[in-house]
C-alpha cells in the first residue's frame, strides 16, 4: 500500500497553488488528540467566463481535536483566477467545531461549525455557521450541512446567504469508498435570486485511506447557469496522534 502514498503526496505538491472555493462537506466527528494536516485543492473550468476557466484555490489547514467533541482548525487560502497570473494569499480562517451528541447514541449525529474568515484583500471579513447532521453505519455514511454566511466589519453587506451540501459514501474498502456530493448556494435569503442565478453542482467523489494519507477526490458538474461547468477537488489529510 505504501506505493500509493508517494504519488498522492507528490500530486498535491505539484498542483498549481495559483479561484473558486474548494468544496468540502464538513463532518461533525472529532478525533481526540489528533493533529491533522490538510491540503485542499479546487480547480474549475468554465467555457463562458475566463476568470473561472482554470481558476485554482489551494488551502492549507491544521486541525486539533481537544476532546472527542471539540476541535479548532486554522486555514490559509491561496487563490488565482483563470485570467490572472497573480497568486495571492487571500484569507485566513479560524474554525471551531463541536459534536453535540455522542456518536451513534441517537438515530442522527448532530454538530456545528463556526468559521471566521479574515480577508487579506479589499473584501470584508465574513462569518459562516454550519449546522451538521450525519448518519454513520457499518456500510454507509451520509452527511448534510445547512449553511448561513454573512459579511462582517467595514464595507460589509447586510445580506445573509444560505447554502446546503450533502455527501453519501459506500464503505466498500478502506482504500476506496465511492460516493457523491452535492452543493447548493441559494444566495441571499432575504432576496433570493432566480434558480439559474444560484450555484448548484453535483458529482462523484471517492474517499479512502492509503497508508497514512486520507483522501477525497471528485468532479462536480454545475447544473445552473451561474455555476461553473466543472469543479475538480482533491483533499489530502495526514493525522498525527498524541
Amino acid at each position: 500500500m505504501k506505493r500509493f502514498v508517494f504519488p498522492i503526496v507528490l500530486l498535491s505538491l505539484l498542483l498549481p497553488a495559483t479561484a473558486h472555493a474548494t468544496r468540502t462537506v464538513t463532518s461533525p466527528y472529532v478525533e481526540k488528540g489528533s493533529l491533522k494536516l490538510k491540503s485542499k485543492t479546487g480547480i474549475t473550468h468554465d467555457d463562458e467566463r475566463e476568470s473561472r476557466d482554470g481558476a485554482v484555490q489551494q488551502k492549507f489547514a491544521i486541525e486539533y481535536g481537544f476532546t472527542d467533541r471539540f476541535s479548532l482548525e486554522a486555514e490559509g487560502n491561496i487563490d488565482n483566477l483563470g485570467d490572472d497570473n497573480n497568486t495571492d494569499v487571500t484569507a485566513l480562517e479560524l474554525k471551531a467545531k463541536g459534536l453535540f451528541t455522542e456518536k451513534g447514541k441517537y438515530w442522527l449525529d448532530a454538530g456545528a461549525r463556526l468559521t471566521y474568515e479574515t480577508a487579506l484583500t479589499d473584501d470584508p471579513d465574513s462569518m459562516e455557521l454550519k449546522f451538521i447532521l450525519a448518519k454513520d453505519t457499518e456500510k454507509f455514511r451520509h452527511i448534510a450541512n445547512f449553511i448561513a454566511t454573512r459579511e462582517v466589519g467595514e464595507d460589509s453587506s447586510d445580506e445573509t446567504e444560505g447554502g446546503f451540501s450533502w455527501s453519501s459514501r459506500y464503505k466498500w474498502l478502506p482504500e476506496f469508498e465511492p460516493g457523491f456530493e452535492m452543493y447548493n448556494n441559494f444566495g441571499s435569503l432575504s432576496d433570493r435570486p432566480d434558480f439559474e442565478d444560484q450555484d448548484h453542482s453535483i458529482g462523484p467523489v471517492a474517499y479512502g485511506k492509503l497508508g497514512p494519507i486520507k483522501y477525497e477526490a471528485g468532479y462536480l458538474a454545475g447544473f445552473t447557469e451561474n455555476a461553473v461547468d466543472g469543479h475538480f477537488k482533491l483533499i489530502l489529510e495526514y493525522g498525527i496522534k498524541f
